[in-house]
């Protein structure tokens, strides 16, 4: 029988994998409209309780070809689906924790369950975002994170696949 640690850390796993999905989506989005990308390397603790240099800045970069500076993208793959700003459940977005110390991404992505739809957020406008905890569902026991939550009128909804 499986500890709760060690469920709350198949839970985790699982969703990174899901998660990976979402990112490759949007890549695949991007690639379709000219810009250059790379996925960056995802490094997943190799025990329990491990975390300190396995957090990462991005999930993946892009540029425009002939660009010098590649874009941050932080992706989130949500359990829901959506297709635009009226259809989003919800008055706030997800974008991120907001426990991360390191500079922020560029651009914050969602990507809808069925990876046809993506919300995307400005990083430039995280100063009007709120601080919320949000449960965290790969926890057995109750525990949340602090996250910042974005006005879903500030997201552009767009179709990627």
């Amino acid at each position: 029988m499986m500890t709760p640690a060690e469920i709350e850390d198949r839970r985790f796993r699982a969703a990174v994998a899901g998660s990976m999905k979402a990112v490759r989506a949007f890549e695949a989005y991007l690639k379709r409209k000219g810009y250059e990308t790379i996925i960056t390397e995802v490094k997943i603790r190799e025990r329990l309780g491990q975390r300190e240099g396995y957090s990462d800045s991005e999930d993946l970069l892009a540029r425009k070809p002939g660009e010098d500076r590649w874009r941050r993208f932080e992706v989130k793959g949500r359990t829901l689906t959506f297709t635009s700003c009226a259809d989003f459940p919800f008055p706030t977005i997800i974008a991120d924790h907001a426990t991360k110390t390191f500079d922020a991404a560029d651009w914050y992505v969602n990507v809808s369950k069925d990876l046809k739809y993506a919300a995307v957020m400005d990083g430039k406008m995280r100063d009007q975002w709120t601080v919320q905890h949000i449960e965290d569902t790969t926890k057995i026991t109750a525990a949340s994170n602090p996250s910042y939550l974005c006005p879903k009128e500030q997201a552009r909804f767009i179709r990627i696949a």
